[in-house]
């Protein structure tokens, strides 16, 4: 699902949970990834690409993680093939097509295959602005309960993410500033403050209404 909602007057916030595609519509992912493609250009029009490393698949895939919304969810598993038999990677990068100042998303994995979290695989985010310069790093061991991974800054164009080995691992509820113009049917939610102005404004009409009919 994307869900829209307006964090001031200026300024949008998109999070990207991977129930519907860019429009609105459903997703019916796969649970094996031979029978789904990579995850590119579905939401370009939101402003945010992928470099296909991982697809979107749903929660009978089994991937151990919780904490995740919905269904769905973009896995990564370096053991799994694509339905084009091209290998499904444990890296992956997302493309802003236009600089963020905040962008946050959950990451889990299944086992640790480790006598606790903290000696189990890491996993590594960095974040990158328009010069190629890092303005923010994560490194942490996988969670069976997903974790918040998030980056501020003033030029945020691509985060690039990957696991060690062999590691299966699964993202959701991507989150960014603002699709600046990009296009998209959904409508933008108004916060409860605006919401409350709102209704002030139309009782304030209903009033005035009723003592002109009088």
């Amino acid at each position: 699902m994307i869900v829209l909602g307006l964090a001031s007057t200026s300024v949008q916030a998109i999070t990207i949970n991977f129930e519907m595609d860019a429009v609105g519509d459903p997703l019916n992912a796969p649970s094996l990834f031979i029978n789904s493609d990579p995850l590119t250009s579905l939401y370009s029009s939101l402003g945010i690409k992928f470099g296909g490393g991982g697809a979107i698949l749903n929660s009978r895939s089994n991937f151990g993680a919780t904490g995740f919304s919905g269904n769905n969810f973009l896995a990564y598993n370096s053991n799994a093939s694509f339905d084009d038999n091209s290998p499904v990677q444990n890296f992956d990068s997302i493309f802003f097509a236009r600089s963020q100042t905040s962008v946050s998303f959950l990451v889990g994995a299944r086992e640790h295959r480790a006598p606790s979290p903290q000696s189990g695989p890491k996993f590594t985010a960095i974040a990158f602005d328009n010069s190629n310069n890092v303005v923010g790093r994560f490194h942490q061991p996988f969670q069976d309960d997903m974790e918040l991974v998030t980056f501020t800054g003033s030029d945020i164009s691509r985060i690039e993410y990957r696991s060690p080995g062999n590691c299966c691992f699964v993202i959701d509820d991507i989150t960014f500033n603002s699709n600046n113009g990009f296009s998209t049917n959904m409508t933008p939610v108004p916060e409860p403050a605006t919401l409350a102005v709102m209704g002030l404004g139309l009782a304030g009409l209903g009033f005035k209404t009723r003592k002109k009919a009088v």
